[in-house]
């Protein structure tokens, strides 16, 4: 029996930056080839680095230059997704 719940060509894959065995969670990630952590944690950074932490729209909670005591539980809660073993 087929499982309706998959999509065709949305199988698992391993994150890029982290190695972590994933899947698309809906934030855009697999065309990359990130988990959803990272696919965001590095957005956040990039972010700084091109506009800086006083860019009025930075997420600086979310940010690891920013808050690196914090950030891994505030993408964690805010975008619902699992952190990298280590992080």
């Amino acid at each position: 029996m087929k499982n309706a719940r998959f999509q065709q060509g949305s199988g698992a894959y391993v994150c890029g930056s982290c190695g972590k065995l994933t899947r698309e969670t809906g934030h855009g990630e697999s065309q990359i080839e990130l988990c959803a952590y990272c696919f965001i944690e590095s957005g956040v950074e990039n972010e700084h680095m091109d506009y800086g932490p006083d860019y009025e729209e930075h997420e600086k909670e979310h940010c690891p230059l920013c808050s690196p005591e914090t950030c891994v539980q505030a993408i964690c809660k805010d975008f619902g997704c699992t952190p990298p073993k280590g992080k």
